[in-house]
């Protein structure tokens, strides 16, 4: 039996008081007599100080293997709210699930930007799944990517994790990688 879970946490504190960022991504896998029950969670949380924003972005993704059949959720939540009329913010998320002779493709996206039209902040959040069954080979791949620009030319932060894990013919092969 197999438990594996990464997770990377990334937070950056300005000490002027103004930001507090948290980008936090975990993945685990647990394998109980040869069903699959895996858990892809990922929640960006951005919060300024000054009273000007509170945004949430939030996505889930479950797929339970029971007894062969596939049961899969997509759920995606997100809270803005707007106190200064200055925030432009969009959301977008698409699930594609295609079933071809007993294969499946899941694709997972969700993708958040939000832009100051004071020029101060660009940022951009990216969170991708994508799971592939081929001939009982399962292919799975977990990236989340978070980059923080500050035209100031103060800040330069970028965040990426990736986690793929191959099996092949009944072996496991693992790769975390976090930088």
């Amino acid at each position: 039996m197999n438990r594996t879970t990464v997770s990377g946490s990334y937070t950056d504190y300005f000490l002027d008081g103004m930001n507090r960022t948290t980008v936090f991504i975990s993945y685990t896998d647990y394998f109980l007599d040869g069903m699959n029950r895996t858990t892809v969670f990922g929640s960006y949380t951005d919060y300024f100080l000054d009273g000007m924003n509170r945004t949430t972005v939030f996505g889930s993704y479950t797929d339970y293997f029971l007894d062969g059949m596939n049961r899969t959720t997509v759920f995606g939540s997100y809270t803005d709210y707007f106190l200064d009329g200055m925030n432009r913010t969009t959301v977008f998320g698409s699930y594609t699930n295609y079933f071809l002779d007993g294969m499946n493709r899941t694709t997972v996206f969700i993708s958040y930007t939000d832009y100051f039209l004071d020029g101060m902040n660009r940022t951009t959040v990216f969170i991708s799944y994508t799971d592939y069954f081929l001939d009982g080979m399962n292919r799975t791949t977990v990236f989340i990517s978070y980059t923080d620009y500050f035209l100031d030319g103060m800040n330069r932060t970028t965040v990426s994790g990736s986690y793929t894990d191959y099996f092949l013919d009944g072996m496991n092969g693992t790769t975390v990688f976090i930088s």
